[in-house]
């Protein structure tokens, strides 16, 4: 009850606040990347560390930040440098490893995270800025989708129970949440397409939510996949009742660029 109450309040201070900065978008949102980044490489780092696993922070920082210069107009000539002073960071860091298997472990990690925390983040720049007039709308319907599917989901798995979606990965999901949480995205889309609050086409909308609503879960128990391999529970405790940055945005690390693709190729069919 207390770890629930806990949560409630962060979630009450926490999200008008990222609204907040999604709605006035340059700076802010760019500065909110780049502490997001900063943040889950740190966790990366904490959780590695503790499992002798060998990675660097300010060479997995440059590597992931070499994501999101791409979507950064006044700096898109300098990502490629950017990018590959930090890959040969990381390939030096690896082959100084005392054995072959921690100098492969190691350049696996460093290029697994940047591209799964890089893209997670960069696809909300692309979201928010490169959509010009809907972007902003956008990021909420997108993240209406992942807050209300979750909790469809938790409601879901504990009203009706049955079989477990992924026992070995995540033993608390439930076919029954999962189904829970993609009925419920459908929803969102079906109000959205009554209310007009996208100008979007109805099978645009419904496309989105549902790929929404399915992604989110795969990039939860991809989140999951990574604790299990560690022996973690949360990759941190920064967020409080929410566990780390990972922890709280693992569904969007996946479901921001697939979003960021479908609108993408959309217009281009």
């Amino acid at each position: 009850m207390k770890n629930f109450l806990i949560r409630s309040l962060v979630a009450v201070i926490a999200i008008p606040a990222l609204l907040w900065i999604f709605h006035q978008s340059g700076w802010w949102l760019r500065g909110l990347v780049v502490a997001l980044i900063g943040l889950s490489c740190l966790e990366i780092r904490a959780v590695t560390a503790s499992r002798s696993i060998p990675y660097s922070f300010p060479i997995g920082l440059l590597l992931t930040m070499a994501v999101p210069l791409v979507v950064v107009s006044d700096l898109n000539y300098a990502w490629p440098i950017w990018a590959a002073v930090a890959l040969v960071g990381a390939g030096a860091f690896g082959v100084s490893q005392d054995t072959p298997q921690k100098a492969a472990l190691s350049l696996l990690i460093h290029v697994a995270s940047a591209l799964w925390i890089g893209f997670g983040f960069a696809a909300l720049l692309m979201l928010r800025e490169i959509i010009v007039g809907d972007g902003f709308k956008w990021i909420v319907f997108l993240y209406a989708n992942l807050w209300i599917g979750d909790t469809a989901a938790y409601l879901g798995g504990s009203w009706i129970g049955g079989p477990k979606l992924a026992s070995v990965i995540s033993p608390n999901k439930t076919w029954a949440g999962s189904v829970a949480q993609i009925v419920a995205s459908v929803l969102i889309g079906v109000v959205y397409v009554t209310f007009g609050w996208i100008e979007a086409s109805a099978t645009l909308l419904i496309v989105c939510a549902i790929a929404i609503g399915i992604i989110g879960q795969v990039g939860d128990l991809f989140e999951s996949v990574f604790k299990r391999a560690l022996g973690v529970k949360d990759f941190s405790s920064i967020i409080p009742g929410h566990g780390g940055v990972l922890d709280r945005f693992d569904s969007t690390l996946l479901a921001a660029p697939t979003l960021w693709a479908i609108l993408t190729l959309w217009t281009h069919v």
